[in-house]
């Protein structure tokens, strides 16, 4: 599925305002997650060390993929996409587990706990 793809870029999610590339835009609005993409590997792993450095969480995702928006819409139509809301908190949740689980645990783990917060 999805559109034209980007395989060789790297994406890296953080929390740090001061390494943003545009630290009043960030990827959520109204929390503290960044996301630098389009990086090539070695910037990628320049701005991790910095991170790690000033002991920052962060998360490196490797590719791309765009849709077309009409074929987007009809993916959200059918109910392959669903969107949850959350915050700086469970951003930085996700930015501190990131490393240490699979990508399968760790959206599973994500999807329990934000429909656990949306229940209460």
């Amino acid at each position: 599925p999805g559109g034209r793809t980007g395989l060789s870029d790297r994406s890296v999610f953080h929390s740090c305002r001061a390494l943003a590339s545009q630290p009043d835009s960030p990827a959520v609005p109204g929390t503290a997650l960044f996301v630098e993409d389009y990086l090539s590997k070695s910037v990628a792993s320049d701005l991790v060390r910095k991170l790690e450095q000033l002991g920052e969480p962060c998360a490196v995702t490797q590719g791309c993929t765009w849709w077309r928006l009409e074929q987007l819409v009809a993916e959200v139509q059918r109910g392959d996409w669903g969107a949850m809301s959350w915050g700086t908190e469970d951003a930085r949740w996700w930015l501190s587990v990131r490393s240490k689980l699979t990508t399968r645990t760790l959206w599973r783990r994500a999807l329990a706990r934000l429909t656990a917060a949306t229940q209460k």
